[in-house]
């Protein structure tokens, strides 16, 4: 995906993200810290902002952490959002950063696996990459878009929830509407993946991993397996 893509959704992105209006991004927050071992290293990847980072952190302060984003506009943001804190921010691809990583307890993709590539084989390697850079028992924390957006639809579904920000919901809400036409477009012209649950457990048992936790719609907890 083309990081220019951002440079406007690293504005709003935020709004849109608070675990309060969105169930979703609530439980994957919650899964994170409630499932990750004392003093894990974890890898974000395509963390944007770090906003949900910094909210995992704030519950687990013992956590290691490293963000990885490519889109400058999402970087430079983070920076300023995360300078006080221990977070290790790398501007670049996971493809381009994998190979000099640290070993890690678990790779962290929130809304962002499916714009790597619109290859499938393509994961087939991704998936054996990050196998590799687990430590024993290492995890994989998903949470995927599985389907095209209904955008109509998503909107009066959003509105709901942010009845008492109405100004500010159409302040960000012409951002969001792009960036999820564009996904649709991505979508539609094969540069992005979209995941069924058969797609991606099926990815992840040929590289190893065992499912722990699943939550429709897409929400995924899978650990390495013990060789």
């Amino acid at each position: 995906m083309n990081p220019d893509d951002y440079e406007q959704y690293a504005l709003s992105i935020d709004f849109f993200s608070d675990p309060v209006f969105n169930e979703s991004l609530s439980r994957y927050i919650s899964l994170i810290v409630g499932s990750s071992p004392s003093s894990s290293k974890i890898c974000d990847v395509g963390g944007g902002t770090g906003y949900l980072l910094n909210l995992i952190l704030k519950q687990r302060t013992d956590l290691v952490a490293t963000l990885i984003e490519p889109s400058k506009p999402m970087f430079y943001q983070a920076e300023s959002s995360l300078a006080s804190t221990k977070i290790k921010l790398v501007n670049t691809t996971l493809q381009e950063s994998i190979s000099t990583l640290e070993c890690q307890d678990a790779f962290l993709f929130c809304r962002s696996l499916y714009a790597f590539s619109g290859d499938i084989s393509f994961y087939k390697a991704l998936f054996s990459q990050l196998t590799e850079k687990l430590s024993a028992f290492g995890q994989l924390f998903i949470y995927e878009i599985s389907a095209v957006y209904d955008i109509a639809l998503y909107k009066k579904r959003l509105e709901k929830n942010f009845i008492n920000k109405k100004e500010k919901f159409k302040k960000h809400w012409p951002i969001l509407e792009l960036a999820l036409q564009r996904f649709n477009e991505g979508v539609e012209n094969g540069e992005f993946t979209l995941f069924s649950r058969d797609k991606i457990e099926s990815l992840a048992s040929e590289a190893g991993f065992t499912l722990l936790y699943y939550s429709h719609p897409d929400l995924y907890c899978f650990r390495k397996r013990y060789s």
